[in-house]
């Protein structure tokens, strides 16, 4: 009886290409979310400075009017 072992170096080479290839996409694909994370924390970070600027001349007006008064 002979051991037959042709079969199994292509059946490692797949394997390796598939891992391979799994590690790739799934790095680009946590790329990409990571990307789009701090894309979307960006433009929350921006309204939430747009929102404060707003008070802010809110505030601004509001003291002048009071101390136009005394």
């Amino acid at each position: 009886m002979a051991i037959d072992f042709k079969g199994e170096g292509l059946i490692f080479f797949s394997l390796n290409f598939l891992l391979f290839k799994f590690r790739i996409s799934l790095a680009l694909t946590f790329k990409a979310t990571t990307d789009g994370v701090i894309h979307n924390l960006a433009f929350c970070i921006e309204l939430m400075q747009k929102r404060e600027d707003i008070w802010r001349i809110k505030y601004e007006k509001v003291n002048r009017k009071i101390k136009s008064l005394y």
